[in-house]
C-alpha cells in the first residue's frame, strides 16, 4: 500500500510537471511576443518624430533631438532587464505574484511606459478642391527637415492662399502629439487690400500676435521697434517649449512690406524645427526674414473648377457651365460666389445673364477684380444687400469678427446664415470673416458715388452727392482750439433723416433739435445720440425699425410706453444721474441686451424687468448705488450673462436667481456676503 501510494504521488507529480512544461511551451511564444513588443516600442522611442505618409516615414528632426541622445541608454536598459521581465511575466501569467513581485512589476511597468512613445499615425489631410497635391507637399514641408525655415505662398487675390494657410494651421493643431509643441500662431497683417502697410497697420498686427502668445489682451506697442523687441522676448519664452509654426497672412506686396514688424534676428528666437508660413500677392514681399522656398498658388483646373461650381446640387446645362467657367477663369473666390448665387436664385439663368455685362475675370494686377464679382451682391434683395453693406461699413478694415459682437450690433442670425450660404461671408467657429476683395467691393458700393452711400463726416452740411445717404458717422475734428471744434450739431442740417439706416453721433456732441431725428428716423436701425435736455413725453418717436439705441445724457429715462420701438434689441443707457428705471422698460419685449454701465446713481431696477423674457445680457457694471435686484429677475429665462462689477452697495442676490437656468456668466459679485440657497 505504501509503495502504491508513493507511485501514485509520483505519477501525479510527473503529470503536473508535464502539464506545466506544456503550458510553458504554449505560453512562451506569447511571452516572447510581449518582450519583443516592449523592445520594439523602445526602439521606436522616436516615433513621435515620425510622420506616416503614404507608406513613407518622414523624420521630424526637431522632435527627435530630445530622444536620439538617450536611445542607446534605453536599449541597454531594456537588455539588462530582459531576463527579469521574462520571469515576472511567467509569474503574472501563473498568478503567483508576491507583494514584492507585484511592486517589481509596477516599477518595471513605469520604466517601460517612460520608454514607450506616444505613437499615433497622423490623420490624413484632404485638400480643398484641386489642391490635394499642393496641400500634401506643403504638409510634408512643414513636418520634415531641421533648422528654421520660411515658406511663401503667393498668388492673385481670391486664389485661396488664406484658405490653404488656414487649412494647414487647423490640421497642425489637431495632430497628437503636436508637431509644434511651442504652438501654432496665425495673424493677418492687413485686413483690407493694401499695397503699402503703414506703421499703424503693422503695429496692430504686432498687437494681435502678442495677444496670441500671452492669451490676454495686449496694449498696442508704442512703435514698431518696441513691438519687435516684445515679440523677441515672447518667442524666446516659447522656444523653451519647442518649435513653433508662425503664419503671417496677407503680407503687403509693395513698399516696406512687413519690414520692422518681426524681430530682425527672428531665426535665433525660434526653436529648431520651427516653420514660418507667409502669404502675399507678390512673389517677393519685403521684410520676410526667412524664405527658403516659395509656392505659386495658381487658379484651379477646369475639372476642379467644375466641382466647385456645381457643388451642393447646382444644375447647369453644358452651355451654361462653359459660360460660368469661362467667366471665373478658375478663380476659387469667383467660383464659390457664383455657386452661392446660383443655389440661392430661383432663376439661375438670370444670374448668368449678369456675367455677360462684364468681360471675364483677368489675372492682371490692374484689373479691378472686385468689380467682376459684383454679380454676387446684385442678386440680393434690398434688405439683405443693405445688411451686407452695413456689415462692411460698421466694421471697416476688419476681416475676423466675433459673432457675438455682430449679434450685439443687431444683425439678424438668419440674414447672416443666408449671406454665409451665398459665400459673401464665412461663419466658422464663432467667427465671421469677409474676404478682403469683397470688402473692397463693399467699399466701392457704399462710397459717395453709389446710389446709397454711407459716410464719415467732420463737418456739415454734406457736399452734394448724387445718391442717398443711408449711413452717417459724425466724427468732429479734434483741435486744441475750442473755437475750431465741432462739438455742436443741429439735427436739422443732417441729410434727410427718413433715409438713414444708421446714425452715430459721438458722446461729446451736443445735438439741437433732437426731435427732428426721433420723429423722422423711420428707417433707422442704429442710433447713438446724446440728449443733453429731457426728451418731452409729447414727442412721438417714429423709430419702428430701430434695432439698437445708444442714449446718453443727463436727462431722466424716457417713458418707453410712449415710444414706438417694437423691434428694439439692444438698449444702451449712459446716464450718471438716473436713479430709477421706470416700469415702461418692460414694454421692450424684443430686447436682447440691456446695458446700464456706469449709471452710477441707479438705485433700483423695476419689477417690470421680468417682462423681458428674451433678454440675454444685463450689464450693470459701475452701478455703484444699486442696492438690490428685483425678485422678478428670475423670470428672465433667456438670460446668459449678468455683470455686477463695481456694484458696491449690492450685498445679496434674490432667491429667484436660481431660476436662471440659461445663465453662463455671473461676474463681479465683490460685495456679496452670501449666496442664496437656490
Amino acid at each position: 500500500q505504501q509503495e502504491g501510494l508513493q507511485q501514485r504521488q509520483q505519477r501525479e507529480e510527473d503529470a503536473a510537471h508535464k502539464q506545466q512544461q506544456r503550458r510553458q511551451q504554449q505560453e512562451q511564444p506569447l511571452l516572447d511576443q510581449r518582450v519583443q513588443r516592449w523592445l520594439r516600442l523602445a526602439a521606436e522611442a522616436a516615433a513621435e518624430c515620425v510622420v506616416v505618409h503614404k507608406q513613407r516615414l518622414v523624420f521630424r528632426f526637431a522632435l527627435a533631438q530630445s530622444y536620439t541622445t538617450s536611445l542607446g541608454k534605453q536599449a541597454e536598459a531594456l537588455k539588462n532587464i530582459r531576463s527579469e521581465l521574462n520571469t515576472l511575466l511567467i509569474q503574472v501569467l501563473a498568478d503567483r505574484l508576491s507583494a514584492s513581485d507585484a511592486t517589481a512589476v509596477l516599477h518595471k511597468t513605469e520604466i517601460l511606459m517612460s520608454l514607450a512613445p506616444v505613437f499615433r499615425p497622423i490623420p490624413s489631410l484632404n485638400g480643398k478642391e484641386g489642391r490635394d497635391e499642393l496641400v500634401s507637399e506643403l504638409r510634408l514641408r512643414l513636418l520634415s527637415g531641421e533648422g528654421v525655415e520660411g515658406i511663401l505662398l503667393h498668388g492673385m487675390g481670391g486664389v485661396g492662399k488664406t484658405t490653404l494657410a488656414t487649412l494647414l494651421v487647423n490640421h497642425m493643431q489637431q495632430i497628437t502629439p503636436p508637431p509644434f509643441p511651442g504652438g501654432v500662431y496665425m495673424v493677418s497683417v492687413q485686413t483690407e487690400v493694401q499695397y503699402t502697410a503703414d506703421s499703424d497697420t503693422l503695429i496692430s498686427a504686432q498687437k494681435k500676435l502678442l495677444s496670441k502668445f500671452t492669451s490676454r489682451s495686449e496694449a498696442a506697442p508704442e512703435s514698431l521697434d518696441i513691438g519687435a523687441e516684445l515679440l523677441a522676448q515672447e518667442l524666446l519664452q516659447v522656444k523653451q517649449r519647442g518649435p513653433v509654426l508662425l503664419v503671417d497672412d496677407n503680407v503687403p506686396e509693395d513698399a516696406k512690406g512687413i519690414n520692422g514688424m518681426l524681430p530682425s534676428n527672428l531665426h535665433h528666437n525660434l526653436g529648431n524645427g520651427s516653420r514660418m508660413l507667409f502669404t502675399s500677392r507678390t512673389a517677393a514681399p519685403v521684410g520676410i526674414p526667412v524664405c527658403n522656398v516659395s509656392y505659386h498658388v495658381d487658379c484651379l483646373s477646369k475639372e476642379a473648377s467644375t466641382k466647385v461650381l456645381l457643388a451642393g446640387g447646382v444644375l447647369l446645362d453644358e452651355q451654361q457651365q462653359q459660360q460660368a467657367l469661362g467667366y471665373c477663369c478658375g478663380l476659387p473666390l469667383a467660383l464659390t460666389l457664383l455657386n452661392g448665387a446660383l443655389k440661392a436664385s430661383r432663376k439661375p439663368s438670370r444670374v448668368l445673364e449678369r456675367l455677360t455685362l462684364d468681360g471675364k475675370i483677368g489675372h492682371d494686377k490692374k484689373d479691378p477684380l472686385w468689380s467682376r464679382l459684383s454679380f454676387s451682391v446684385e442678386e440680393l434683395n434690398d434688405e439683405l444687400r443693405s445688411t451686407w453693406l452695413d456689415l462692411a461699413w460698421d466694421f471697416p478694415g476688419t476681416v475676423n469678427l466675433d459673432v457675438d459682437l455682430v449679434h450685439r450690433w443687431c444683425f439678424d442670425v438668419m440674414d447672416l446664415k443666408e449671406l454665409d450660404a451665398r459665400n459673401l461671408v464665412s461663419l466658422r467657429d464663432n467667427t465671421l470673416t469677409i474676404h478682403d476683395v469683397l470688402l473692397q467691393l463693399a467699399k466701392h458700393m457704399i462710397g459717395p458715388d453709389s446710389s446709397e452711400y454711407r459716410i464719415l463726416v467732420h463737418a456739415l452740411p454734406l457736399p452734394s452727392y448724387k445718391g442717398i445717404c443711408v449711413g452717417l458717422f459724425w466724427f468732429p475734428d479734434q483741435s486744441d482750439d475750442p473755437d475750431a471744434r465741432h462739438d455742436f450739431l443741429d439735427a436739422a442740417e443732417l441729410p434727410p433723416v427718413q433715409n438713414l439706416r444708421q446714425l452715430h453721433l459721438p458722446e461729446e456732441t451736443e445735438v439741437a433739435n433732437l426731435h427732428h431725428i426721433l420723429t423722422q428716423g423711420t428707417n433707422l436701425r442704429y442710433l447713438a445720440v446724446t440728449a443733453s435736455m429731457p426728451i418731452s413725453e409729447d414727442t412721438t418717436w417714429q423709430l419702428s425699425k430701430l434695432l439698437m439705441l445708444v442714449l446718453r445724457g443727463n436727462s431722466g429715462a424716457p417713458n418707453f410706453n410712449m415710444l414706438q420701438l417694437p423691434c428694439l434689441r439692444v438698449l444702451v443707457l449712459r446716464n450718471e444721474h438716473i436713479k430709477h428705471l421706470g416700469d415702461s422698460i418692460g414694454s421692450l419685449r424684443q430686447l436682447r441686451v440691456l446695458d446700464l454701465t456706469d449709471c452710477r446713481s441707479l438705485q433700483q431696477l423695476p419689477k417690470a424687468l421680468g417682462n423681458l423674457q428674451r433678454l440675454q445680457r444685463l450689464e450693470l457694471t459701475g452701478c455703484r448705488e444699486l442696492n438690490s435686484l428685483p425678485e422678478s429677475i428670475g423670470q428672465l429665462i433667456a438670460l446668459e450673462k449678468l455683470d455686477l462689477s463695481f456694484c458696491k452697495q449690492l450685498s445679496i442676490l434674490p432667491e429667484s436667481i436660481g431660476q436662471l437656468t440659461a445663465m453662463q456668466v455671473l461676474s463681479g459679485c465683490e460685495q456679496l456676503s452670501t449666496l442664496p440657497e437656490s
